[in-house]
């Protein structure tokens, strides 16, 4: 060291500093090879005297590293579970809502309210179901209406037709009816007893047909 006596084992050597533009020169401390094992040994020994890490800050580490490996996994775990029950309680409440729909209760509706944390993340797919299941229950209403109307419309007809019957039956005209090939399918009281006086039948035949000879 610079400040090392004179007179001890150490030998000063100067050497020129290279590149210098004042030729300074600097000085070095040579040590025997006794005396830099002797210093090594001291080291040593301080060391293992008084060592840097104690056995009791060595298991104050211990202790709370473990603390903190604890701690992480117990957070890793509830947000897991946090995270876990914001995807999967929406997806289950819009399956049951499925499900009952399936079974015939259009109409049906998924409160967003009760979805949790992620509700707006499902808010799309929510919204999109109730318009769904409003518009089957409209359609199903439409369509029930829509029968009713029918069933309604088709029982007047019925009466029209029974009525209109049973006027022609009545009437002291002959009336015939004919399809599309000009033969005749119906005719009431009196024209059967014009047109077929000898239970000659007419219906199925053209109309122009002449009646059977005798």
């Amino acid at each position: 060291p610079a400040g090392a006596p004179p007179g001890g084992p150490w030998r000063r050597l100067p050497l020129p500093i290279p590149n210098s533009p004042d030729g300074l020169k600097m000085e070095v401390v040579e040590l025997p090879p006794t005396e830099l094992s002797a210093a090594l040994t001291s080291l040593d020994r301080k060391q293992i005297t008084n060592p840097f890490i104690t056995r009791n800050l060595y298991w104050l580490v211990i202790s709370v590293l473990v603390a903190l490996t604890l701690l992480i996994i117990f957070a890793a775990t509830w947000i897991a579970i946090y995270l876990a029950r914001g995807f999967v309680t929406p997806i289950e409440k819009l399956a049951t809502a499925t499900l009952l729909v399936a079974q015939g209760e259009l109409g049906m509706q998924v409160d967003r309210g009760a979805l949790g944390p992620f509700s707006g993340d499902f808010q799309g797919l929510v919204d999109s179901f109730n318009s769904m299941s409003r518009q089957l229950r409209d359609k199903q209403q439409e369509l029930t209406r829509t029968a009713d109307d029918l069933q309604q419309s088709h029982q007047e007809l019925g009466e029209r037709n029974r009525l209109v019957e049973l006027l022609l039956e009545n009437v002291d005209a002959g009336i015939v009816s004919l399809n599309t090939s000009s033969n005749v399918t119906a005719m009431n009281r009196a024209a059967q007893r014009l047109l077929q006086p000898r239970n000659d039948p007419v219906l199925g035949r053209h109309y122009r047909s002449p009646p059977a000879r005798t």
